[in-house]
């Protein structure tokens, strides 16, 4: 199975891996490619770097944006159904998660209005792991997108990510909520009034009452982000959830790399593809290196030149060649190390792109390489 293919049965495509390897840039060749497949598309960010809105050279914001720019590509790399961007707003996200779940507008602003609330949303760790979560279940169960391509932070984040659900949900422990919940015993029962009193002497008594007022309000969407929470997870590992982790041939990406593959078997998630980018142009070559050089000698050979200068340019191209053979070998020593640490279905390769270079000319150089 090629990699076209297994974009056909996918829901979502994860692209991960370390700091600098190009994630952002190959989720738009991702997208543009599932696009051109016909596929109505999502690419999402979480990293609040603005990479993805460089990339796409629009502005990006917390809600899908129509991507309609015509670029100069072959006739089949075209888009065939529409392409949408987006970069999560942590902040706006809480707030649609908010509404969608509490029963009232009263419960809502009672919510937005706590203390704790705020520091759920905008301080606690995890917290924008967590609504990333969410906000992606949502686009994924609720919206008429046929692939959602998330492009993540480096290796450490993305990981924070996956794990975030648990680790929130840890947080609003279900003892504390039938401990301080007016489900659990009424606020002015003996038993509360002796609790509160212990506490107090601690902690002032209006910032306790707080508390409780929050647990109270939040507890009605307690059970709701339980099940979907469970419900994220089950999809994140199911086969309609593809990882691709992309690596550059690089001997600290590498190792994460392999790192990240083996953590990420460990949680059950579906590692399909390794996506080897910013490889040396020589290695596409079909051409052996002397032959390289027979040519090189060839076209100069032909050149109306002075045959000092002559000599000099071909002197200076063959350490040109030498160093980049040099580089290639290191690159394949390397990736051979990576393929025998982990197995997955679908190796790719990606050349390195001169950042000069236009989207149309990124996507020229990547679409056929990831449609193999």
């Amino acid at each position: 199975m090629d990699f076209s293919n297994a974009l056909l049965k996918k829901k979502i495509v994860i692209c991960v891996g370390a700091g600098g390897v190009g994630k952002t840039t190959m989720s738009v060749a991702i997208g543009f490619l599932a696009a051109s497949l016909g596929k109505k598309t999502l690419i999402m960010t979480i990293d609040p770097a603005k990479r993805l809105a460089d990339a796409l050279g629009i502005h990006v914001g917390g809600k899908p944006v129509l991507f309609e720019q015509k670029l100069n590509l072959e006739q089949k790399w075209q888009p065939k159904a529409p392409l949408y961007a987006m970069m999560l707003d942590t902040k706006m996200a809480w707030r649609d998660l908010v509404t969608r779940l509490s029963s009232s507008g009263e419960v809502r602003e009672s919510i937005f209005s706590n203390r704790f609330y705020k520091h759920l949303s905008e301080e606690m760790a995890g917290s924008g792991e967590f609504v990333a979560c969410e906000a992606l279940y949502t686009l994924a169960s609720e919206s008429d997108f046929d692939l959602i391509v998330l492009d993540t932070p480096p290796t450490a984040q993305a990981l924070d990510f996956l794990t975030a659900p648990e680790r929130v949900l840890s947080f609003l422990d279900r003892d504390a909520f039938r401990l301080f919940s007016a489900q659990g015993f009424s606020f002015f029962a003996g038993t509360q009034r002796i609790l509160m009193g212990v506490i107090g002497k601690f902690v002032p008594g209006h910032f306790l009452q707080e508390l409780i007022d929050f647990l109270n309000i939040f507890s009605e969407l307690y059970e709701p982000l339980v099940k979907r929470a469970h419900s994220f997870l089950h999809l994140l590992k199911s086969q309609e959830t593809m990882f691709s982790v992309v690596v550059a041939p690089r001997t600290n990406a590498i190792r994460e790399s392999i790192e990240l593959v083996q953590a990420l078997f460990a949680e059950k998630f579906a590692v399909e593809a390794l996506i080897v980018n910013q490889v040396s142009p020589l290695l596409f070559f079909q051409w052996s290196l002397l032959e390289q050089r027979e040519a090189l000698r060839s076209l100069l050979f032909s050149m109306v030149i002075e045959p000092q200068k002559r000599d000099q340019l071909s002197s200076a191209l063959s350490e040109m060649l030498d160093e980049e053979s040099k580089m290639m070998n290191e690159e394949e020593k390397l990736q051979s190390q990576l393929q025998q640490a982990v197995s997955v279905p679908l190796f790719l390769q990606c050349p390195k792109i001169r950042p000069d270079l236009n989207l149309s000319e990124i996507l020229q150089a990547l679409l056929p390489r990831l449609s193999k």
